[in-house]
């Protein structure tokens, strides 16, 4: 069994269409081809709080983390990218010695084998719709360090992959992800295709 951690429902409709809905409540929970995929809501504690609650529930093999993101630098509109690295950028305790970024007792950041399916990005999470740019090549989301972390605790893998939905600081920004959030979804189902045809065979 494979479980999919996805954070909102728009991201996710064109895959849970044809799957059942095992229960709604403290999240959203769908079953498909004997997988789970599971709706996080938004915000690093949601996300690290349902795949908490989903391994210890199930038998899961491996966990994966599909979604949209915003992107710093060298990126455009529907991009697909899965993160090989990923770190806080609302994580300061460097006054203690840690790395920018860094959780107390957690590596400096995640890291993630290559599938050599997609490109590799490095990924930035915090509870922030970020809409200034902070310099470098960065995807970033609001959950996926937060999945690596929790992942990490638990002693499993996290592969995720994600969409450009946005270039933060770009002329048009809030237009080009509300756009984008109405159509995404049909490239998560590929995304969800892909990597099950890469596991499965």
């Amino acid at each position: 069994m494979h479980l999919y951690l996805i954070a909102m429902e728009s991201e996710a409709k064109d895959l849970i269409k044809d799957a059942k809905l095992i229960f709604n409540e403290p999240f959203a929970l769908y079953e498909l081809d004997n997988n789970l995929i599971a709706i996080t809501r938004i915000g690093k504690v949601n996300a690290a709080f349902t795949l908490s609650y989903l391994n210890n529930k199930y038998d899961i093999k491996r966990y994966f983390n599909l979604g949209f993101v915003g992107a710093l630098g060298n990126f455009k509109i529907g991009e697909i990218y899965q993160v090989i690295y990923a770190k806080y950028h609302d994580v300061d305790v460097t006054a203690f010695g840690y790395e920018n970024g860094q959780i107390p007792g957690m590596p400096p950041s995640f890291k993630s084998e290559d599938l050599k399916i997609y490109p590799n990005a490095k990924l930035l999470t915090g509870d922030t719709f970020l809409t200034k740019d902070l310099g470098g090549n960065y995807l970033i989301d609001m959950e996926g360090t937060a999945l690596f972390q929790a992942a990490h605790l638990l002693g499993q893998e996290l592969i995720s992959v994600k969409i450009v939905s946005d270039v933060i600081g770009s002329k048009h920004h809030l237009d080009e992800y509300s756009e984008f959030e109405a159509l995404g979804s049909k490239d998560i189902k590929e995304i969800y295709k892909r990597l099950e045809t890469h596991f499965r065979g």
